[in-house]
């Protein structure tokens, strides 16, 4: 049989595609005001009246950022669970979107930030996995660089021991550097420039690994000029501030 939806009048149709764009637009609006929980119950709603796969990655993302703001481990922890269940449905719904890709390799992370080595190194090969296919479908998306750079420099700064651990572990570990990661965060900024706190950091903190410390100091002052408006700007402002009164001492 042929699905009743193929018989809806072009008015109808046209109809719902306006909501939807319409609600996309309220959304990000809201995102980018940081209305945080008035944007979770909006997607809720709006997600009820249809799971599309551009309103369920957004909700993904909301209930992400409201799972940041928790204090409460526990509470934490569901949210992001929550976050999880609407990307993998974002995902089946539909696979190409790169914000789909790059929100699950995101909270792919957050839900296993308590996972045994092995379990994080098996995620970190799927992140890896889905943020190349982020940026396949939207190579200007900066974000998505900035969380590629972010893998790199995870790998590259782990301890010798963990290191000897993923060896035992598997035949090869992910291949990094601090240079993959710079190059990330530079590109990230060339698309964007100024466009996330958390950026500004990764590049002063990239560029202390490497020794480059004037252009560290830099990068690391811009962070902690960077104006607050988000728990990461925050955290991104408290870190930098801590790393250059390090460097005076």
């Amino acid at each position: 049989l042929l699905a009743m939806s193929f018989f809806k009048p072009a008015s109808e149709t046209d109809e719902e595609e306006e909501w939807l764009n319409a609600s996309i637009k309220r959304a990000d609006r809201m995102y980018d005001s940081y209305m945080i929980d008035e944007l979770y119950e909006y997607l809720r709603k709006a997600t009820e009246r249809k799971r599309h796969a551009e309103l369920m990655w957004r909700l993904a993302r909301v209930t992400c950022e409201k799972g940041k703001l928790c204090r409460n481990y526990e509470e934490r922890v569901i949210f992001f669970a929550e976050a999880m269940e609407y990307i993998n449905e974002a995902l089946k719904t539909d696979s190409e979107i790169s914000a789909v890709h790059k929100w699950y390799a995101i909270l792919l992370d957050y839900n296993g930030s308590g996972a045994s080595t092995e379990v994080r190194v098996e995620n970190a090969k799927e992140m890896k996995n889905h943020l190349d296919r982020a940026l396949e479908l939207n190579p200007l998306d900066a974000t998505s660089w900035y969380i590629l750079g972010l893998w790199f420099y995870s790998f590259s700064d782990l301890p010798w021991y963990q290191r000897k651990l993923c060896s035992l572990l598997y035949r090869e570990l992910p291949s990094a550097t601090f240079q993959a990661a710079l190059d990330c965060f530079q590109r990230a900024e060339l698309i964007s420039p100024n466009f996330y706190s958390q950026n500004l950091l990764m590049l002063g903190k990239t560029y202390l690994k490497m020794n480059h410390v004037e252009l560290a100091k830099h990068y690391l002052n811009r962070t902690v000029q960077f104006t607050v408006v988000t728990v990461d700007d925050q955290r991104a402002h408290d870190e930098a501030e801590l790393l250059l009164k390090q460097m005076k001492c």
